[in-house]
């Protein structure tokens, strides 16, 4: 795996860790497995998960520390180190704060409930951002995330069947119906640069070349589509918004007791 595919995946596992748990925020609680008597059934298995990555290279990046500071309790959290490793040496002047505990509670029906589904209406959207102190223009900054990574058929199966003209591009639609030969084949969220974490997306959103109706519901908000448009057009100025957007989400409050864990995918 590339360093910056190491990137993409931190970011997107960052986005769930904060808002699949509700009001747990980002405590890492999507990086935890299956365990029968904790966490029968932990967010990283809900449906909207499926498609995330890299969970071994946040593992991994917590050995390393861990291993070179040599104490003999567990010295960084896992929600740390993937805030840490969310956005890298790729965007300079990005401050992370640090002292985040590692949750003890993931449930995969918390996670559907909490994170955006790929149906969401764009007053959905913006009230689920907006009730962790988000704004639309966050909203409009975040979803460029979706510049990257694959996602189910299943997730946007009836992005085709039947084809909306007015919402999605006709031979875009076809393509993608071809592709789709069963629900679990995986698509590039972004058909240009699928590896590269730019601003195509916004590109490809005015010609409505997105996979998920939320994306293209963005369509409809006046400050969203100017937002958008401004975006297409200067990528340095999208990164700017973009680690502000990040820092925000990442200062989503955890409630209750949290720790440090030795592993990140198990609690202590």
């Amino acid at each position: 795996m590339t360093m910056y595919s190491c990137l993409i995946f931190a970011i997107l596992l960052s986005f769930s860790s904060a808002y699949g748990g509700g009001l747990t925020g980002c405590d890492g609680s999507v990086l935890l497995e299956k365990n029968a008597s904790s966490n029968p059934n932990p967010e990283k298995y809900a449906e909207n998960n499926l498609s995330l990555r890299g969970f071994q290279v946040i593992e991994a990046a917590k050995d390393a520390v861990e291993k070179k500071c040599k104490q003999s309790s567990p010295l960084i959290s896992c929600a740390d180190v993937l805030a840490f490793a969310a956005l890298g040496d790729n965007f300079s002047g990005y401050s992370v704060p640090a002292g985040r505990l590692d949750g003890k509670v993931s449930k995969a029906e918390e996670a559907m409930a909490n994170l955006p589904a790929p149906n969401s209406s764009f007053t959905k959207l913006k009230d689920m951002f907006g009730k962790n102190n988000l704004s639309v223009e966050d909203l409009t900054v975040l979803s460029n995330a979706h510049s990257v990574g694959v996602s189910h058929c299943s997730s946007f199966k009836d992005r085709f069947n039947p084809i909306k003209k007015e919402e999605i591009d006709e031979e875009y639609a076809k393509s993608l119906k071809r592709q789709c030969t069963n629900d679990f084949v995986t698509v590039p969220q972004d058909n240009v640069t699928p590896d590269k974490l730019d601003v195509q997306w916004y590109i490809n959103m005015q010609a409505n070349k997105v996979l998920f109706f939320s994306d293209w519901v963005l369509r409809t908000n006046d400050e969203a589509e100017r937002l958008m448009t401004a975006f297409a057009k200067d990528e340095a100025s999208w990164q700017l918004k973009f680690i502000t957007a990040m820092q925000k989400m990442g200062q989503i409050p955890s409630e209750g007791k949290g720790e440090i864990r030795r592993v990140c995918s198990a609690i202590n």
